[in-house]
């Protein structure tokens, strides 16, 4: 199916939303006088014509919609922004050269540059690009399909120390072909495990997959979320080397979908409406959150969970939000589980400690409030 030839449908819009919030927290992280930033870099391999029929922005607009509060700022401070356009189709590069060419025109100090290349060599050409230590980048990889985010792929992103991505899959392939060679080649998930969990979940399976991929010892975060269409569920997996880049993608996404965090559909059958609240208070609680703060408390109890900084990972590992592990810990402080006491569990505290123990000298007076427990 070619969604560029009529109007985008409503999951490719919430598709489009939750790229478009991202962009939104991404840029002000490096267009400030303290990012010590002078290149920024945003690559989109599948960019389309840049809209569709209806003139509705696809993510090359969005981008350059999301760039119109900060050229001011990029020129204050020096910051090149770069942006990395590829179509493959010569028609829909036609259409893409023609919606960008205003915005060329209007600010020469963009580095724009589109390709009209296969994937395989637009990633081969411009992923050295994306190794650099100094620059950020943000990649958009918006396949229509399963068959170019391979595992090799996958492993360049993961390894492109400043890089943050966000790629499309379209999971319901997996459930009906996962068998044959073509698909296999690809992404290779046995049988068993796709029908050892619901349909519903197909993408959280493709998301372990691409999980157990990042190599031990390495820090890196993965999470996904899942679009339903019809009978058919399509999902963006997004991954990056730091916390501060995944806390925003899912502070986005359960803002946006505050009753699953991963999903524009109730992909645990929870029954969950906004706005209505059930007699019995363990009902308003999704299933997602219920399996965290059993693992939580497991995880604190066994003391594999020492700190407030162990929570804080765990959490994001998770798919889920300080908030969530701050309101389980209240809960284990009044089951007298854990001593009662100020936690801060939070990106900033995680940054605090992250500078303290790069510093040598003082690490002896490193602090990280610790999880006590009640008997302990």
């Amino acid at each position: 199916m070619d969604l560029h030839r009529e109007a985008f449908g409503s999951e490719t819009i919430q598709k489009l939303d939750l790229y478009r919030d991202y962009v939104r927290e991404w840029l002000p992280v490096f267009l400030r006088k303290d990012a010590w930033v002078k290149n920024i870099q945003i690559f989109d391999f599948f960019a389309g014509p840049g809209h569709d029929e209806d003139g509705v922005p696809g993510s090359p607009l969005i981008t350059l919609e999301e760039l119109e509060d900060y050229w001011e700022i990029a020129r204050k401070y020096g910051v090149q922004i770069s942006l990395f356009l590829n179509e493959y189709d010569k028609k829909k590069y036609q259409l893409l050269l023609e919606a960008t060419e205003p915005i060329r025109c209007e600010h020469p100090e963009l580095d724009l540059v589109i390709e009209n290349l296969d994937f395989a060599d637009a990633f081969k050409k411009w992923s050295p690009l994306m190794s650099g230590k100094t620059t950020p980048a943000l990649a958009f990889l918006d396949q229509n399909g399963v068959k170019h985010i391979t595992p090799e792929v996958f492993n360049t992103i993961v390894h492109a120390p400043k890089t943050d991505s966000l790629f499309f899959i379209s999971s319901s392939y997996f459930r009906r072909f996962n068998q044959s060679e073509c698909f296999k080649r690809y992404i290779d998930i046995p049988t068993r495990e796709l029908l050892r969990r619901p349909y519903a979940e197909i993408h959280r399976i493709i998301l372990d997959f691409f999980k157990d991929l990042v190599p031990d010892n390495h820090e890196y975060y993965l999470a996904s979320f899942s679009f339903k269409k019809g009978a058919n569920i399509y999902g963006l997996i997004f991954g990056t080397g730091h916390p501060r880049g995944i806390d925003k993608f899912l502070s986005s996404s359960w803002k946006k979908y505050p009753q699953t965090g991963d999903a524009n559909f109730d992909i645990d059958r929870d029954g969950i409406i906004s706005g209505q609240t059930s007699l019995f208070p363990e009902d308003n609680i999704p299933t997602k959150l219920k399996e965290f703060e059993r693992e939580l408390r497991k995880r604190i109890l066994s003391k594999e969970l020492r700190t407030n900084i162990d929570v804080y990972l765990f959490a994001l590992e998770s798919g889920c939000l300080a908030k969530h592990a701050k309101e389980m810990i209240k809960r284990m402080c009044k089951e007298k589980l854990i001593r009662n006491g100020t936690l801060n569990i939070s990106y900033d505290a995680w940054k605090k400690w992250k500078c303290e123990k790069s510093q040598p000298k003082k690490s002896s007076l490193l602090r990280r409030p610790a999880l006590w427990l009640s008997g302990g």
